[in-house]
């Protein structure tokens, strides 16, 4: 391999990472086909979150004015650290505003609503912005803000100066108690956030600092020749909540959080939902057949009821496989060889063994095989309903030396070359009797009679009465049904018919969801 590789140029290993990289693309994509439904509810979800959440906030509007400074020598550029200073300034006419409209409330209150900023480009302009729920007295503010900043003098130098002397006094006083809350904080992390608050506090004091120094030592800025270049107006819609924006957002969350369920959900779900969660948990045993989900509207087996449909097809895909791991476990060596005994099991009662071994049992004889089904599930016998048989003697009269087998198999009317060997009257203590030694020389005399022996039994978890079986038989197929079956109880399934020297063929997977473009065959 490593020579043809080479001359081909290609690196076998690269190639082998490649693969494998697909395969497990291939897997990811699945969860999420499968899981699909959990994704869209969770947007949805999502989304209608987004789309409440705005109509339970109460609209904020936004009003700015923006003023362009003036220097006091002209023809002076303003450095970007003046007009910084100078917009602490312009939160000192917050007063005036609270005079002009009769607010009632606070200069600091006020102020929360309240953003001064400089330009981003670096132009010598202040930008007022006010938030709140009236958009018209948030327009108020600002331009109120605007006109008694641009309308100061030098007579309010002394007003401004005491206005910042109070305000720096007072963020000493919470700078020194942020100082003793850090070296008693009780952890390292309350410590370094209280003296984040700290820093936070002393960049504001700095400012102020530097706005009193340039009132004492004169103004940089005529403020009353700055002028308004754009008065606020009342906005027509809410700066916040955004439901579209909010809405929007929410579907992405939602969708992460929607792939992340999927894939959570994907990894604690234990039931059997497709053919590569049988190979998780059982690697080393092929999938033998793949039953779609069918209809039933009478009761008979399907092979007999329709035919061409999907799920017969299927069964005649599991006959073929069947007989092909029995001639590869007995090789034709043109000797005559004897029946073989397919035990068809399943962990848990309700995955559908019965329907698969009687379904079984038809196709093979079709293929013109003689075929025995034996019915050895003596909890809940079905065989006989399935067939539309009513047989007088069966498996218990069999194993209780009350009759030969000969003459309790009985032939299945409609299909030639099948003959049922049912439960018969079926007691308390009558599963029991597989553990007799008859029981061997039954399966035997059947091997003898027929080329195939079929044998339908009870769940392996439930009763042991497939352990009694699984020795005796050439072959174990395991039956499971999708989203009912659990890779847990498959796995244990196996090792207990392994435990008794059982050998497991492989698995079928029942109850499939059916394509559009494969549901019959016609000829």
């Amino acid at each position: 391999m490593t020579d043809g590789a080479s001359r081909s140029g290609v690196n076998p290993w690269k190639a082998e990472a490649m693969s494998d990289d697909s395969i497990q693309l291939r897997d990811q994509v699945g969860v999420l086909r499968r899981r699909w439904r959990t994704v869209a509810v969770t947007v949805l979800l999502a989304v209608a979150a987004g789309l409440l959440l705005p109509l339970l906030q109460t609209p904020i509007y936004v009003a700015e004015t923006r003023v362009l400074l003036a220097p006091v020598i002209e023809g002076e550029t303003l450095t970007s650290e003046q007009v910084a200073t100078e917009a602490t300034s312009v939160t000192l006419s917050a007063d005036a505003a609270i005079d002009e409209l009769g607010l009632d409330e606070t200069r600091d209150e006020l102020l929360e609503d309240v953003t001064v900023t400089p330009d981003s480009d670096g132009a010598a302009v202040l930008t007022i912005s006010v938030s709140r729920e009236d958009p018209d007295e948030a327009a108020q503010i600002a331009n109120s803000m605007a006109a008694a900043y641009t309308s100061a003098d030098g007579d309010e130098t002394r007003d401004q100066v005491e206005l910042l002397d109070k305000r720096i006094a007072r963020l000493d006083q919470e700078i020194g108690v942020l100082a003793t809350q850090a070296s008693q904080a009780p952890t390292e992390t309350r410590r370094i956030a209280v003296l984040s608050q700290r820093r936070r506090l002393r960049a504001e004091r700095t400012l102020l600092v530097d706005a009193r120094a340039a009132a004492l030592a004169g103004p940089d800025i005529q403020s009353e020749q700055a002028e308004v270049v754009t008065p606020a107006v009342a906005p027509s819609s809410p700066s916040s909540p955004q439901p579209i924006r909010t809405a929007a957002l929410a579907g992405l969350i939602g969708l992460l959080l929607g792939v992340g369920l999927a894939y959570l959900r994907e990894y604690f779900d234990d039931s059997i939902g497709s053919e590569q969660k049988i190979r998780d948990n059982v690697p080393d045993r092929p999938v033998l057949g793949h039953v779609p989900r069918w209809e039933r509207s009478v009761r008979a087996p399907v092979t007999v009821a329709a035919p061409t449909a999907a799920a017969s097809e299927s069964y005649r895909e599991l006959g073929a496989n069947v007989r092909h791991l029995l001639g590869a476990h007995h090789p034709d060596d043109g000797v005559q060889q004897p029946g073989r005994v397919v035990l068809v099991a399943s962990a848990s009662s309700g995955e559908g063994k019965t329907v698969t071994a009687v379904n079984l049992a038809i196709v093979e004889a079709t293929a013109r095989m003689r075929v025995v089904l034996v019915d050895a599930n003596l909890r809940r016998p079905r065989l006989h309903e399935l067939l539309g048989v009513t047989p007088e003697l069966g498996l218990v009269d069999v194993l209780d030396g009350t009759c030969t087998s000969a003459e309790a198999l009985v032939e299945v009317p409609g299909t030639p070359g099948l003959l049922l060997l049912a439960a018969g009257a079926v007691r308390d203590d009558t599963a029991g009797l597989l553990t007799s030694p008859r029981l061997r020389r039954l399966l035997a005399d059947l091997r003898r009679e027929a080329d195939l022996v079929v044998v339908d039994s009870a769940a392996v978890l439930r009763v042991a009465d497939a352990l009694e079986l699984a020795p005796g038989s050439d072959l174990t197929v395991l039956v499971a049904r999708r989203k009912v079956s659990r890779g847990r109880d498959i796995v244990e399934a196996v090792q207990r018919i392994e435990r008794v020297g059982g050998s497991i063929a492989g698995v079928v997977l029942n109850d499939v969801a059916v394509r559009r473009d494969s549901k019959a065959y016609h000829a």
